[in-house]
């Protein structure tokens, strides 16, 4: 358990890391960036700024939430396993079509998504 753990840590670490770095890429507006509360966070952080701010975040997330993880037990474990491994592929897959500009079965949903909230956000601050 203790391998694949650390297995796990590994991939979120390094999939993020390709997720961060493909869109820092990618990115020549912020108005390219999918995600309308990453598109904030860029207009007052620059995309660097934020692409960083991000990374720290998730690693300080991934080693918190796997240090919790060994102290409550195997289940919580195998909990951490299952859903940092689930969380690995969706990032790969977002790195992924940020490499190569094409949307993949992944990341088709997660566009979707994004538009609804970019819709309700617009919405609601529109209004004041």
């Amino acid at each position: 358990m203790q391998y694949a753990l650390i297995f796990v840590v590994l991939a979120l670490i390094i999939t993020k890391l390709a997720d961060v770095m493909t869109t820092w890429r990618r990115l020549v507006s912020v108005h390219q960036e999918a995600n309308p509360l990453a598109q904030i966070a860029m207009r007052c952080f620059g995309v660097f700024g934020t692409c960083l701010m991000v990374m720290a975040l998730s690693v300080a997330i991934v080693l918190s939430a796997a240090w919790m993880a060994v102290l409550y037990g195997p289940v919580w474990q195998g909990i951490f396993i299952v859903v940092g491994f689930a969380i690995s592929c969706v990032q790969f897959s977002v790195a992924h079509a940020n490499a190569t500009g094409r949307q993949n079965c992944l990341t088709r949903p997660l566009l979707a998504m994004f538009r609804i909230l970019s819709k309700h956000l617009q919405n609601k601050y529109n209004r004041s």
